[in-house]
Parts: C-alpha cells; sequence; structure tokens
C-alpha cells in the first residue's frame, strides 16, 4: 500500500495524507450511496459510524496539529536559549 511504503521512507506527511484522501473517499462513496434511494436501517447506521469517522479524523488532524505547533515553538525555544 502507498501509505506504508511513504511510511517506512519516512515521509509522515505524504502517509497522512493518503489516509485521510483515502478516508475522504470511503466517505464520499458511502455518501453517494446514501443520497441514491431510501435509507434502511443499515444505511442510516452506515451514516452514523461515517460521521464517527469523519469526526474522529477531524480530531486527529485538530491534535497533530497541536502536537506539530508545540514542537515547532519547542525547537525555536531551544535555539534562542543556546
Amino acid at each position: 500500500m502507498a501509505t506504508n511504503l511513504a511510511l517506512i521512507n519516512g515521509h509522515k506527511g505524504i502517509d497522512r495524507y493518503l489516509v485521510e484522501a483515502g478516508i475522504a473517499s470511503h466517505l464520499s462513496t458511502l455518501s453517494r450511496k446514501l443520497k441514491n434511494g431510501s435509507r434502511s436501517r443499515e444505511e442510516e447506521q452506515e451514516s452514523l459510524a461515517a460521521t464517527a469517522v469523519r469526526r474522529s479524523a477531524l480530531a486527529a488532524a485538530l491534535i497533530q496539529d497541536a502536537f506539530r505547533a508545540r514542537s515547532f515553538h519547542q525547537i525555536h525555544v531551544t535555539t534562542a536559549i543556546n
């Protein structure tokens, strides 16, 4: 899988992008399926699952952003002290 290859080679940004792109593609497919007809109980649960995945992906992105900002700040503080 391209994501694993990117991760193994140390391309952390690319592997995360590929994971997010895969999730977005899957959610798009689910959304199209849900719009094309009446919703059964199973489709309703898929919709709820898709919403949960979307929220989880957003939370992960926000956490990653916070860690990146903290790391960036830490490097600049350490550099300024030295």
